[in-house]
């Protein structure tokens, strides 16, 4: 985790907790006021009266154990050294309530560490760790444990006693399971399992129901549990880069569901294997994104018609025939990835959606565009590259505010006039087509940056002309 961001947020903690033990503790505002010392010499000066040290970033080789003598220490960040052992008497800091150890070389933890009943956050993220402590789960203040970026294994059972804990990272470890009761820390709101090994998780996974963040990308998932619909504060989930044959429906249940990311389910030899989505989806009306691209998708439920707060849709790189009609009712869609199936036509209730800005169909098998995508009054990206098109509707002159198009590689054999109505185009690629003439209108372009006419049938002295007809700041290629 980035320092500068586990110190805020620690801060932020501390706004909101009491202070768990001693009297000698300060409080949350002393706390926040003290000096921050720098350096162990000037520290050692007058160690009762130092709270807060800083030594990170010192190239240290080993853990000064001179920390040891300022007993009224509570926050330590000893983040980005050298250092490979932690002893022991580390214990003796039983004021700590901040331990920043990360992206050192430790690996292993002394069990004493599990004395530190004050410790509120534990940072030891970028380390060599292979195994914690079972006495771990006595640190039972504790609320942030960030151990991303280690080599772990397993997970302790004692893990499951840290019952305020509402954040813990465990990104790009070695982990192959969870124990089976890590659904009784009950208070977690971020929970970050991504880049592992799971094959599967525990059902008691539901009993996280003030979870908010869930990230499981990128390990060897094949079926997520039902009981993830208990999951009724969920706000982002991701469970991309894996080999999910299916989603449960009742993911539908997550109505508070914000960003969903469910991207590239593969098999083992590499072929999508996510063929079809459960039509509950469409109850996530709190939706605002969602990436479904290269899963082997089929279909589209019409059900997803009614995400009414869809602002980003992603269905490239699947086996899509046909666009629901329902699609049109998507109202707040402001980009729509359609590219890389096998589309032939789209539906005229597209031309429904207000506020589309960009709309990427490239590498499909489309042969016209319905008059209606001429009522995209937002739109001001669009790729129909690699298609099969050889004209473009009239309706195309009522694109005002579009400024990027691609229609390179088509069967386009002449230059489309439409394209001259469009006073804000500033790019066209119409690369790889079988124009044989340039209108000389296309002078008039004014906002015109880029112009791609390569790989076409024009002749020698036509290219001169269009050279002579543009400005030289247009970028043109042929």
């Amino acid at each position: 985790m980035n320092k500068s961001i586990f110190f805020t947020s620690f801060l932020v903690f501390l706004f909101h907790l009491p202070i768990f033990s001693q009297d000698e503790l300060l409080d949350e505002d002393a706390l926040v006021n003290a000096d921050e010392f720098l350096s162990l010499h000037e520290a050692l000066k007058n160690p009762e009266r130092v709270y807060k040290l800083n030594l990170s970033d010192m190239q240290l080789d080993e853990f000064p154990m001179e920390i040891l003598q300022l007993t009224n220490l509570q926050i330590l960040d000893l983040w980005q050294n050298n250092i490979d052992n932690i002893p022991s008497e580390i214990q003796m800091l039983s004021h700590l309530q901040y331990l920043n150890l990360g992206n050192n070389k430790i690996k292993k933890l002394p069990k004493e560490i599990g004395n530190m009943i004050n410790l509120i956050m534990l940072d030891l993220e970028g380390n060599q760790l292979e195994e914690l402590p079972e006495n771990i789960g006595e640190l039972t203040f504790l609320q942030n444990l960030s151990l991303g970026d280690n080599q772990l294994k397993k997970l302790p059972a004692s893990i499951c006693k840290l019952k305020k804990l509402s954040d813990l990272t465990l990104w790009e470890n070695n982990l192959e399971e969870l124990p089976d009761k890590i659904g009784n820390l009950t208070n977690l709101q971020s929970f970050d399992l991504s880049e592992n090994k799971l094959k599967s998780l525990p059902a008691s996974v539901g009993n996280l129901k003030y979870l908010k963040i869930f990230d499981i990308h990128a390990n060897n998932l094949n079926t997520l549990p039902q009981s993830i619909g208990k999951m009724t504060m969920l706000s982002y989930f991701d469970a991309s880069d894996n080999s999910l044959k299916s989603i449960p429906s009742a993911l539908g249940n997550a109505r508070t569901l914000q960003m969903l990311y469910l991207q590239n389910q593969k098999d083992k030899q590499g072929i999508p294997c996510l063929k079809s989505l459960p039509g509950a989806l469409g109850d996530l009306k709190s939706l605002r994104q969602i990436n479904l691209s290269n899963i082997g998708l089929t279909s589209v439920p019409v059900d997803f018609g009614n995400m009414h707060d869809l602002q980003i849709l992603d269905l490239s790189k699947n086996e899509l025939l046909e666009i629901p009609s329902s699609l049109g009712k998507l109202k707040n869609l402001r980009e729509l990835n359609l590219s890389e199936n096998k589309v032939k036509t789209l539906p005229s209730p597209l031309g429904k959606l207000p506020n589309l800005v960009q709309l990427y169909l490239q590498k499909n098998e489309i042969k016209e565009l319905p008059e209606a995508i001429g009522f995209l009054s937002k739109l001001r990206e669009l790729d129909l590259s690699n298609n099969k098109i050889k004209t473009l509707p009239s309706s195309f002159s009522k694109l005002s505010v579009l400024q990027i198009i691609n229609l390179a590689e088509n069967q386009i054999n002449e230059f489309p006039l439409v394209l001259l109505k469009l006073k804000k185009l500033n790019s066209i690629n119409l690369k790889s087509n079988k124009i044989e003439h340039v209108p000389e209108e296309i002078a008039r372009m004014q906002q015109l940056e880029y112009l791609n006419l390569r790989d076409n049938n024009l002749p020698d002295e036509e290219i001169d002309r269009v050279k002579r007809l543009l400005p030289e700041d247009v970028k043109i290629r042929f």
